[in-house]
């Protein structure tokens, strides 16, 4: 049997004066304990009842890491999963910001033609030519948006053009008789 203190709100739970108190029963030195006084001690009802409790704990503590070691072993495995895959996104958002840069830089220097040209060191230390003029990154974006919209009319256009011949197909298997307007 469990003592009731064990069952109280954890948050009022003061494990450490029993910790204190079970392990100042354990640590009692031989040496200076006689044998009659050990004796003595497992007489003790308060000492047994102890002993028993604590054998309870252990095999429920034994208990539940053979029931639930699997459990923490996937868990473990788990999260290391998840740490390796957080590192492996790191090191592709950090290349990822490399290109965007070298896009960037390479953006500048092309369309500086005979615009006025302005000098900046990148990270390596050599100087990269740009332009006060050379098109943003949402300017491009926004050319490119443009440019797909521009795609999807032409697109719709050649259906367009398209319907007479198909239309003409698809009649050409029917036979109208005779048509009758009101």
């Amino acid at each position: 049997e469990v003592d009731e203190d064990f069952f109280e709100d954890p948050r009022r739970f003061n494990t450490l004066p029993r910790v204190i108190d079970v392990l100042g029963i354990q640590m009692i030195d031989d040496a200076t304990v006689q044998q009659e006084s050990f004796q003595g001690l497992k007489r003790n009802p308060a000492y047994k009842q102890l002993q028993a409790q604590q054998q309870v704990v252990e095999d429920a503590i034994e208990h539940l890491a053979v029931i639930h070691c699997a459990d923490l072993n996937a868990s473990v495995i788990k999260v290391g999963r998840v740490a390796r895959q957080l590192s492996q996104a790191v090191l592709k958002v950090r290349g990822l910001r490399k290109q965007v840069k070298d896009i960037q830089d390479s953006l500048g220097t092309q369309s500086a033609g005979n615009n006025s040209h302005s000098l900046r060191k990148n990270k390596n230390g050599t100087t990269t030519t740009t332009t006060a003029t050379a098109l943003s990154l949402r300017e491009l974006w926004l050319k490119k948006l443009e440019c797909e919209a521009t795609l999807a009319l032409l697109s719709q256009l050649d259906v367009l053009r398209a319907a007479p011949a198909q239309f003409d197909q698809f009649v050409a298997q029917g036979r109208i008789g005779a048509g009758v307007l009101q």
